[in-house]
């Protein structure tokens, strides 16, 4: 809740959020959080060697994780680079499992909406051209995983001329811890009016149901066009399944 509310400042949210983590006893998570508060800018490191709420971190057998966040985050104290990483993220919401995508719906607002500086993290932010692409804005939808070898969000894509016609694409994108792009792929919605739409399901065992459907409008769009033109109907066409392994890479699978 603080970390939607733009508590101030962030190193600190980040600093709770390990302890949180660490009470939980989820260690790889209390680690990197501590890391993550450091790089931030949490240099307190009096109160982090004394605060009770980092004790499991302490911990004899789990000194190795303890140990591992502080050099790391102190490394990073001085690169910009992991910061910037740390701001793109915050606006991305934690989800609980199993989550769903309506490729019609919009599960961000105004915002959310991801400026131009983090283009480095969403390549549609350019054309073909290398120039910045206008005609569409971007916007932070979720987290769904943070491992040690990847962290996978979801962005949405919305064209800026149509309003509420508008089609929306929902991209799954994989990153390394350090942000640097594994696999992306487009999973729910559609790029143009006139495509097939797709839904998402996503489990907590990183497997994703996608569904895919026609779908027919009120009037026929060849001669009447889509705007003003609502959806009638959506027939299903096919169903796809997809996972996201180990090292961050999508691919397809066999249902669950």
């Amino acid at each position: 809740m603080a970390e939607k509310l733009g508590y101030e400042p962030f190193s600190k949210v980040l600093y709770n959020m390990a302890c949180v983590y660490s009470r939980q006893e989820k260690i790889e998570s209390a680690s990197k959080y501590l890391e993550y508060s450091i790089q931030a800018g949490y240099t307190n490191l009096d109160h982090i060697t004394a605060d009770k709420d980092l004790d499991f971190l302490r911990t004899t057998d789990e000194q190795y994780y303890y140990r591992k966040a502080i050099n790391r985050g102190m490394r990073g104290m001085s690169n910009p680079k992991a910061l910037f990483w740390l701001q793109f993220r915050k606006p991305f919401d934690k989800v609980q499992f199993p989550y769903s995508l309506n490729g019609q719906k919009r599960y961000y607002a105004d915002e959310d909406r991801i400026a131009y500086d983090y283009e480095k993290f969403v390549p549609e932010m350019r054309d073909e051209r290398f120039s910045r692409e206008v005609g569409h804005m971007y916007y932070s939808v979720a987290e769904l995983f943070s491992t040690d070898k990847f962290i996978a969000l979801v962005y949405a894509e919305e064209e800026t001329f149509m309003e509420d016609m508008a089609p929306i694409a929902y991209m799954l994108v994989t990153f390394t811890p350090e942000g640097k792009i594994i696999d992306k792929k487009m999973i729910a919605g559609h790029a143009t009016i006139d495509e097939p739409i797709m839904t998402a399901k996503f489990t907590n065992n990183r497997v994703i149901c996608v569904k895919t459907y026609e779908l027919e409008f009120e009037k026929d769009p060849s001669e009447e066009g889509y705007e003003n033109n609502p959806i009638k109907s959506k027939t299903l066409s096919y169903t796809d399944y997809y996972k996201i392994n180990d090292d961050g890479t999508i691919s397809e699978t066999d249902p669950a």
